[in-house]
């Protein structure tokens, strides 16, 4: 079963949790689309990395500088491209 909320796909498992009476995830996929802005982003913008955080559900970018302290986490891709482009 998959569900899409907050721009988020999460795939859930076959069975239900006896402990919980519900379903529970197994892991969560970005919407689709998002992957390919963030990386059309990081191709014009190499100072930035970006990755996919499973386990929170959440984008995570931060600039390529040890001494940057430049970091934004969002479930919404578009809330940090916006990050990264306000700081770029």
């Amino acid at each position: 079963m998959t569900a899409l909320t907050h721009s988020v796909y999460t795939v859930y498992t076959e069975g239900i949790a006896p402990e919980l009476g519900r379903q529970v995830p197994m892991t969560s996929l970005p919407a689709p689309g998002a992957a390919a802005q963030i990386a059309s982003f990081l191709q014009q913008h190499p100072w930035w990395s970006a990755f996919w955080d499973k386990r929170y559900a959440v984008w995570r970018v931060a600039e390529d500088d040890p001494d940057s302290a430049l970091y934004a986490e969002s479930v919404d891709a578009a809330e940090v491209l916006s990050y990264m482009t306000a700081h770029s």
